[in-house]
């Protein structure tokens, strides 16, 4: 988990309940006080349509952005500096290593640069399809990934099998070096 991991659940689990309750507090201040005023009007009783929508938008707006940090930032770890990966049972030293890791194997990119002899006895990967990643993490283009694979100007490897069970790591490398990482799952759950 990155260092601003917590942010999320303070949010969801804090930030979020206590914006409701004060909420529910002002409406409940605010027709106390039309009560006390004399103003014994049919809306006295009734929590107005002006705070009501006020309150929803701003549970809405904070829930929004909550679930946007969580599914973009909260589980993603950057992974930076990486002298080497493992491709089949071996170690291979790699160079400008940047990825990304989580709590789930499906969170799993980086991009650095290796020899590409180094993987020329690795065995060819049969069905290798990038997974997305989150906007901010630049170096790796799942679309230019995919349609380079499927144009052969990137050929895709076999790094690990079920490593976990269930999984694949899959390096894809250009001839000039550039490499891309990242888990799939394995046949037993393709369509």
């Amino acid at each position: 988990m990155s260092d601003l991991g917590f942010i999320p659940w303070l949010l969801l689990y804090i930030v979020l309940p206590l914006a409701v309750i004060v909420l529910g507090v002002v409406a409940l201040i605010s027709l106390t006080e039309r009560r006390r005023a004399g103003r014994p009007d049919r809306r006295s009783a009734t929590l107005s349509g002006r705070t009501l929508g006020i309150g929803l938008f701003g549970f809405a707006l904070v829930f929004g952005i909550a679930l946007w940090w969580n599914q973009t930032h909260a589980w993603y770890d950057r992974v930076e500096g990486l002298g080497q990966v493992t491709v089949a049972g071996r170690e291979i030293p790699v160079s400008g290593y940047t990825g990304l890791d989580g709590n789930s194997p499906l969170k799993l990119r980086a991009c650095f640069t290796l020899d590409p002899a180094d993987v020329a006895d690795v065995p060819l990967a049969g069905d290798a399809t990038p997974l997305g990643t989150p906007d901010w993490f630049d170096c790796y283009d799942q679309a230019a990934l995919t349609d380079d694979l499927a144009a052969g100007r990137a050929t895709a490897y076999l790094a690990g099998s079920n490593e976990p069970q269930d999984f694949e790591r899959i390096i894809a490398v250009y001839p000039d070096g550039r490499a891309y990482l990242w888990r799939q799952l394995n046949e037993k759950y393709r369509d």
